[in-house]
């Protein structure tokens, strides 16, 4: 459509709010496109952003989310150095959230590490990967 002017712009708006909302019922905002042919539009929320998701009340993540930031660092660490033994020393919020889930993590760790990671109780309540 040119030029995009005041009324060619509306119907371009017109045009795409229609079609979306054909196509979904989420609820969907547009502006008319600027003169450079860029259009903005804001949709509503289907689900929650994934950073509420993963952390809590307080924006901190949860003890299951700093496992998996764990485990993601573990696996980063054995790709790295193939022969290496590692320990994943977890404080104790972590840890609770490692047995709520042991055999599962133990399942995923022996068959992907083939026992060269061991999970333990942190003493000193920091959460890390160390090497043994």
């Amino acid at each position: 459509i040119g030029p995009l002017n005041g009324d060619s712009g509306n119907a371009v708006k017109a045009a795409f709010l229609d079609t979306f909302a054909a196509i979904s019922s989420r609820q969907i905002k547009a502006l008319a496109p600027s003169r450079f042919g860029l259009m903005e539009a804001s949709l509503e929320w289907r689900e929650s952003p994934i950073a509420d998701r993963l952390n809590g009340s307080d924006g901190e993540p949860t003890p299951e989310t700093r496992l998996l930031s764990l485990l993601r660092d573990v696996a980063r660490e054995a790709a790295a150095t193939g022969s290496v033994l590692f320990e994943l020393a977890l404080s104790k919020a972590v840890h609770g959230a490692y047995l709520l889930r042991q055999s599962e993590c133990d399942t995923v760790l022996a068959g992907r590490f083939g026992g060269r990671v061991i999970v333990t109780r942190s003493e000193t309540g920091i959460d890390e990967v160390r090497r043994r």
